[in-house]
């Protein structure tokens, strides 16, 4: 079956993006802020992935995801709770690799998982893979509007990095009971969604940038990552 991402089968296979200036028809700034939650995708396989994403899947959505399956597992074990962890992106090319930068800065704040960040390529993003995550995870805002003007109806399980790893902080701290499940954690962070005047909460790319760039980017999105892994070890807990 061929895939209702326009950008996959064409521009992320000849590695580029989406046009820059193409213009998006649906807002996930806008439909956060709705008062009542759209309706479900409807079908689908089972949700049992936490799906990070960006564009090139070599630099944030790789960091993000080999770093958050690093602390998921040292939090929970080898089984993960029965979760996947993958990242895609909205326009890769698959000559490329995660760069040198992302690796150091892995190797000094998570060296475990230094050698799946190694052995990661990039990989396209696919409706399959939304359709079998339990939450997306983006770079940035921009990122969920290209994948809600897809699938719309995913918008309650659609979050940036940042945004996720700031609400995981908020509902442990409320209380969160161990073994509610992941798709408990994403409702409630849905519902302590804040998005007045469109504040985004977007991860700048710092690809082919200095190395001052690629620090910031980790150090913003470790802190995320951690209480991430925290709060979606509670949930799986038996």
């Amino acid at each position: 079956m061929t895939s209702r991402f326009r950008f996959s089968a064409g521009r992320a296979a000849q590695g580029r993006a989406p046009h820059a200036d193409r213009r998006i028809g649906f807002s996930f700034a806008h439909a956060s802020r709705q008062d009542t939650a759209l309706p479900d995708d409807g079908a689908l396989p089972r949700r049992d992935t936490v799906l990070f994403v960006c564009t090139g899947n070599v630099c944030r959505s790789a960091y993000g995801h080999h770093v958050f399956e690093t602390l998921l597992r040292d939090r929970w074990g080898p089984g993960l709770g029965g979760l996947q962890v993958a990242s895609a992106g909205t326009g890769i090319n698959q000559a490329l690799q995660p760069p040198d930068q992302v690796l150091a800065l892995a190797a000094a704040r998570c060296p475990e998982a230094v050698a799946a960040l190694t052995a990661h390529r990039p990989t396209a993003l696919d409706e399959a893979a939304v359709a079998r995550s339990v939450v997306v995870l983006a770079a940035t805002d921009r990122h969920l509007d290209v994948v809600l003007e897809e699938l719309p109806s995913a918008v309650q399980r659609c979050f940036t990095m940042l945004e996720f790893g700031r609400l995981c902080g908020r509902v442990l701290e409320a209380g969160l009971d161990a073994g509610c499940g992941v798709e408990e954690l994403v409702r409630r962070c849905a519902g302590l969604r804040e998005r007045r005047g469109g504040r985004a909460e977007d991860l700048a790319d710092p690809f082919r940038r200095s190395y001052v760039e690629y620090e910031q980017m980790a150090e913003q999105l470790q802190p995320a990552l951690e209480s991430m892994a925290e709060a979606v070890a509670r949930a799986v807990s038996a």
